[in-house]
Parts: C-alpha cells; sequence; structure tokens
C-alpha cells in the first residue's frame, strides 16, 4: 500500500508506562526453541508504538499497555529470526514465547550483492528518497546506520534488505524509530512495495524543541488519513473539509468516472470495540477541500505497507486527492483512523506520498481543544 501521515496537538499515547492507569501487564519468557534455554537481551516491543522492553537474565520481560486485545508482539535479536506474535487476548499469551535461531552469525551473513561505491550511492540516494519521501528534511532525517543496507538488482527492479534494524533519526517530529525493514522492492514504472515492524522513541530536547514536535505532528496528522478516518467513524462530521467519492482505473493508468457521495452513506461497521469495517465496492477518493497543494502531486508515489501504486495523474486543482482500493472490498481501521489490514488495501494520490520520514506511532492520540480538528 501507500501511505503515511500521523497526528497530533496535545498529545495522548496510549502507551505503555507503570504510570497508566488500569494498565495491563504483558509477561513472558522469551527461549531457544532448539536449546529450550532462556535468551537474553531480546529486544520485545509492540509494533507500531513506543512501548518496548529487553529481557533480563531470566530470559524474561516485562509490559504495560492499556489495551488487551489484537496486540502485536515483535521479538528481535541478532542470533534469531525477526518474530512477530499476533495476541487476540493477553488472557491467552502463553508463558513461554520460543525464538528461532537465525543460522547465522552476524559476520558470517551473506552479502546480496557488493556493488561498487558509486552504484551503491546512487541505489541509496534512491532509496532514502522512495522510503523517507521525496521531500524529506534532509537536514533533520537522517538513516543512521546506513551500512546495514544490502541492495540487488533483479528483473529491473531494486530490492533492498537490512541485516539489521534501520535507525532513523527525525528531528522533524521528534523520534529515534527502528524500522525492521521486511519486504523492499522498487520497479521501474514507479510502482514501490514495502513494509515491516516499527519502534518509536521520543527524542529529548528544549521546551521549544519539543513545542516544535507537537506543531509538526499535528500538521502532518491533518493532512493524513488517520485524521479522516479517525473523524468518520466516531461521526465527527468531515463534510466542510472533505469531499468523499468513488473513482474507476482506466487502462491508461488515470484514475477517472469520478462520483461523489456522502460521507455517511458509507457502510461502517464495528465489528469489535474500537476496531471498524469500511466497505467500499471501487476506489474510495478523499479530498481535502482545505488544504492547497503548489505542486500538484507527484507522478510516482509509493508505498509505506504492503501493496502497489503506479503512475496517476491529479485531477483536482491544487487540492490534494487521495486514491483507495481493496482487494477485498473493504478497509478496516481502528477508532484513531489508523488502518488495521495494510495489506489488503492499496493507496495513490496525495496519502501516498507520505512516507517513514512522516509516520507516528499507531496507538498515537491526540486530544484537541477546539472542535475545527476534530480527533
Amino acid at each position: 500500500m501507500k501511505k503515511i501521515n500521523t497526528l497530533i496537538w496535545l498529545i495522548s499515547f496510549l502507551l505503555l508506562t507503570t504510570t497508566l492507569v488500569n494498565a495491563q501487564t504483558i509477561k513472558a519468557i522469551v527461549a531457544d526453541e532448539e536449546s529450550r534455554q532462556v535468551i537474553t537481551d531480546v529486544f520485545v516491543f509492540l509494533d507500531n508504538s513506543s512501548t518496548g522492553s529487553i529481557t533480563d537474565k531470566q530470559g524474561q520481560f516485562e509490559l504495560k499497555t492499556a489495551v488487551s486485545h489484537d496486540l502485536l508482539l515483535v521479538f528481535s535479536h541478532l542470533n534469531y529470526e525477526l518474530n512477530s506474535l499476533a495476541v487476540k487476548d493477553l488472557a491467552n499469551l502463553a508463558d513461554t514465547i520460543f525464538l528461532t535461531p537465525s543460522g547465522l552469525v552476524l559476520e558470517e551473513a551473506v552479502v546480496v550483492e557488493k556493488a561498487k561505491p558509486r552504484v551503491r550511492s546512487r541505489w541509496l540516494k534512491r532509496f532514502k528518497s522512495e522510503f523517507l519521501g521525496e521531500d524529506y528534511d534532509k537536514a533533520l532525517i537522517h538513516i543512521l546506520n546506513p551500512e546495514a543496507l544490502l541492495f540487488k538488482q533483479d528483473k529491473g527492479k531494486l530490492i533492498a534488505e537490512s541485516k539489521t534494524s534501520l535507525i532513523i533519526e527525525n528531528k522533524v517530529l521528534g523520534y529515534q524509530v527502528q524500522f525492521f525493514l521486511e519486504d523492499y522492492k522498487s520497479y521501474k514504472e514507479g510502482d514501490l512495495v514495502y513494509f515491516g515492524k516499527v519502534f518509536f522513541e521520543e527524542l529529548g530536547g528544549s521546551k521549544k524543541e519539543i513545542a516544535k514536535y507537537k506543531r509538526n505532528r499535528h500538521k502532518v496528522y491533518e493532512q493524513s488519513s488517520r485524521h479522516f478516518f479517525a473523524n468518520l467513524v466516531q461521526q465527527n462530521g468531515i463534510t466542510n473539509r472533505y469531499e468523499v467519492g468513488y473513482s474507476l482505473f482506466s487502462k491508461n493508468e488515470e484514475f477517472i468516472n469520478y462520483e461523489p457521495i456522502a460521507a455517511d452513506s458509507l457502510l461502517i461497521t464495528e465489528f469489535r470495540k474500537g476496531k471498524y469495517e469500511i466497505s467500499i465496492n471501487r476506489i474510495l477518493t478523499i479530498t481535502n477541500n482545505q488544504l492547497k497543494i503548489n505542486q500538484g502531486i507527484r507522478k510516482n508515489a509509493g508505498a509505506t505497507m504492503a501493496g502497489r501504486v503506479g503512475n496517476f495523474k491529479q485531477t483536482t486543482n491544487n487540492l490534494p486527492r487521495s486514491y483507495l482500493w481493496s482487494k477485498h472490498g473493504r478497509i478496516v481501521v481502528n477508532k484513531f483512523g489508523s488502518i488495521l489490514n495494510p495489506t489488503e488495501v492499496e493507496e495513490a494520490g496525495y496519502w501516498a506520498s507520505f512516507r517513514v520520514a512522516a509516520l507516528l506511532p499507531l496507538d498515537y492520540a491526540v486530544k484537541v481543544k477546539h472542535k475545527k480538528w476534530g480527533l
């Protein structure tokens, strides 16, 4: 898919700190699948959050969370395969989680392709532009360990892998991000597929810097799909800001036959507390009527999650338009507007131009006093 955007103003993290009221405790032991010995120094975190911990000498970890259902735990260790564990209910979490040895000591890892320095430099520049975003702030956003990236070309596409998590310092939004890259393919035609597990750490700073982070997060959020979906499912009224409709995709890679609809005509089902399914039968098309863009939409927008997008043409005059479609005819979101089924959904247009440089945590929430900001 393609997307990325986020939120803020007066933020309220539904994260796992010991100060949370009514917090749930996640506790278990991590062990080797083959030897059954406990493993120390395993990094355990909730995907797309800033909640994490390290296993101790007994192989045990403990996390605090305000959420007890539909969690995705991620386990990372250099000598073991990255492991993801979906937890529908904490009450059913096993006492011990087993990890599979990777079979490779880091020094013995196979290099995907040893490119000449000039070629690698070109590939790295392309990767940064596509992964972080074409217009990311190069002075304030950096991949701190680019040497971890391995590249190869295969049948016209650029493939990137990483032997460890990519560390991204984002001094625009105030995060240090660990991105565990699981797939990255960039095609000649401009299509892009990539996804992975993500962990956030807050950057410190002066009061002035922290205030700047908050403003920047809120600015990004207001332009994001999260803002739209959060207000949509909570019926906050979005008609003043957004125009909603359906489109079709032509053989010439253009979005055509746009048909406006009333936002409240969308079929929205709350199938679980805080989880909503939005049924769509064509390409859901959203225009932000309160946001002007000077140069239109870039031609090749890419993916921040699983999926693909090709070339397309902007059809509205200086108004950002976004397109979403699903192979199963549904978009699943939480009450904060985050898409929960990204591998089923593809995105093009304005929202697709937001990449990792605009990432905020999945459990990021906002409190806003002014009605015009909605959530």
